[in-house]
């Protein structure tokens, strides 16, 4: 889903959490994303 919010592949989401754009959050045991991240990324660019 955020890699279809960014209009990116998830390998680019990949890129980006390897990059410190993008932080991931454990949520029992799965892995989201910031929606306020999500946000400024698109608001701002990477």
């Amino acid at each position: 889903m955020t890699a279809q919010r960014l209009s990116v592949s998830t390998r680019t989401v990949d890129r980006m959490v390897a990059e410190g754009v993008l932080e991931k959050v454990f949520l029992r045991g799965s892995v989201r994303f910031r929606e306020h991240d999500i946000d400024q990324i698109i608001e701002h660019g990477i």
